[in-house]
């Protein structure tokens, strides 16, 4: 199906719509797609969007807006880890030399509601039993991009709240500690600073250490 609009400002112009009103259980695509090559193809793509010209764009809008007790997705992917190929659930390149923000996932969440919220949640289940290393969030930004670099920044000054929440160890592999505040053990009198094995070598103070 090819839609092409000759209009240099054009109404609203649908190529491509589907509306259903049917209920009942049964499974509902708007649009369905099945590639079963059987030899190496040609790259296969389920939608593919190009856009030319001024104005938003949008390659997939969802717009939810029933009160039931249904999952939504608004995109799902379902993939088939098998072979050497490397697989992506979603791949974004940004090029050109605009000067505006540029995004490689946003999220706006304003729900009023009670439950959680996550701006990005990662599972990596009991079943990933594989030998490799395991990477929740893994950011790499090349020391010769430009402007100051920041590979996760956190902006959370609510007190009582936390910028950053760890259970298990943290490392800092190469660089600096960097405070603007105190460093405060959770529990009084109960751990340490250094080991007998692994000591500190020298401890510059302004003003006084206590000991006891």
């Amino acid at each position: 199906m090819v839609y092409q609009s000759s209009s240099v400002n054009p109404t609203s112009k649908i190529a491509f719509r589907n509306f259903l009103t049917t209920g009942g259980f049964n499974t509902s695509y708007g649009l369905l797609n099945e590639f079963q090559p059987t030899v190496n193809s040609a790259n296969m793509f389920g939608l593919a969007n190009t856009f030319n010209g001024r104005g938003q764009k949008f390659g997939v809008i969802n717009d939810y807006s029933a009160n039931d007790s249904a999952v939504f997705y608004g995109i799902r992917n379902n993939v088939s880890n098998n072979g050497t190929g490397i697989k992506y659930g979603m791949s974004n390149f940004f090029g050109g030399t605009g000067n505006a923000q540029q995004f490689g996932t946003y999220n706006n969440i304003f729900n009023s509601g009670n439950g959680d919220m996550y701006g990005s949640y990662t599972d990596i289940s009991a079943g990933a039993t594989g030998t490799s290393a395991k990477y929740g969030y893994r950011a790499f930004i090349s020391v010769s991009a430009g402007g100051t670099q920041y590979g996760f920044y956190s902006n959370v000054t609510k007190a009582g709240s936390y910028a950053g929440y760890f259970n298990g160890d943290v490392r800092i592999g190469l660089g600096d500690l960097l405070m603007a505040g105190n460093v405060i053990p959770q529990f009084n009198n109960t751990y340490d600073l250094g080991t007998t094995t692994l000591r500190w070598r020298d401890a510059w103070v302004q003003r006084n250490a206590f000991n006891g």
